[in-house]
């Protein structure tokens, strides 16, 4: 995922933290959000209930804002996901969806470098920290040189024998201000497919504000 979407905060965060903790409240997903991920999974580009307003750029319109289920309504708490296993399934299906997208605009010869499916996947991934913070997760973070961390484990075997205490969970994670995105897209679409994709990702974001 990080090689695909390496600008979507708290995404490495999030999956090494439930790879950490995998039993991390585990229970049953809500029959919302059983359906939300059935629905997003089993989405077929080709069936004739998909309009063309929610196909190309824009797939995963339908999947992620149709009747009446969306990310904010469905993914309340960590108790509506269930267990880490729902919130991966989750990421997964989020991603298929970005690569469909992509797909369908190589395969009608569509040229696009933005793509709605984009602002699901970050929405979803965005509820999920956040549920997991709130929940008590376990936070493991990322560190930028792995030899600076083995430098650690080492200098605490050589004063103690023992290596650093485990990460203690944490109940809230402070929110980090973000350098805006430009306003100014740099690719050349026709104005009328871009706004449409980029309005409907503007209306995401304030819906989920």
């Amino acid at each position: 995922m990080a090689h695909e979407f390496p600008n979507i905060p708290h995404a490495g965060e999030l999956l090494k933290s439930m790879r950490s903790h995998t039993t991390f409240q585990n229970g049953e997903p809500s029959a919302d959000a059983s359906a939300f991920l059935s629905r997003i999974q089993n989405a077929d580009p080709n069936s004739p209930e998909i309009s063309e307003d929610d196909t190309n750029q824009c797939w995963g319109h339908y999947q992620f804002s149709g009747a009446g289920m969306t990310c904010t309504s469905v993914l309340t708490s960590w108790a509506s996901v269930g267990n880490t296993g729902i919130a991966r399934q989750l990421i997964a299906a989020a991603i298929k969806t970005c690569r469909v997208a992509r797909h369908l605009c190589f395969q009608r010869a569509i040229e696009s470098t933005s793509f709605l499916s984009d602002a699901y996947l970050e929405n979803i991934i965005d509820i999920l920290w956040t549920l997991w913070i709130d929940a008590g997760g376990v936070c493991v973070f990322f560190y930028s040189k792995m030899s600076n961390l083995q430098k650690i484990h080492s200098l605490f075997r050589k004063t103690s024998g023992k290596l650093p205490p485990p990460l203690q969970p944490l109940t809230r994670l402070q929110p980090k201000l973000l350098p805006p995105h430009p306003r100014n897209p740099p690719w050349h679409l026709p104005q009328l497919k871009l706004a449409s994709v980029e309005s409907r990702k503007k209306k995401l974001r304030h819906e989920c504000a």
